[in-house]
């Protein structure tokens, strides 16, 4: 019992190492292609449809940006304390 819990804690480590960095774009793209699906099927006009797919662009810049962001504080916080 005991290896199969740490097999499947591996399985879930190697999924998530392998989706490192990724998770936003793949999010994202899930949500354009929502929104393209339910605008072929009628649902959604294309003014709705274009402003949904570049919220969806938007969470993505603003997300990268924040992470660039993030990398550049931290090594100065470093020597800060140092």
């Amino acid at each position: 019992m005991e290896n199969c819990r740490f097999q499947l804690y591996n399985s879930v480590n190697r999924i998530m190492n392998l989706l490192k960095g990724k998770k936003t774009y793949l999010t994202a793209a899930a949500a354009v292609i929502f929104a393209l699906v339910l605008f072929f099927l009628g649902q959604l006009g294309g003014v709705l449809t274009t402003l949904f797919i570049l919220g969806v662009a938007i969470a993505v810049f603003l997300r990268q940006g924040i992470n660039d962001l993030a990398k550049k504080i931290a090594p100065a916080e470093e020597n800060k304390q140092e």
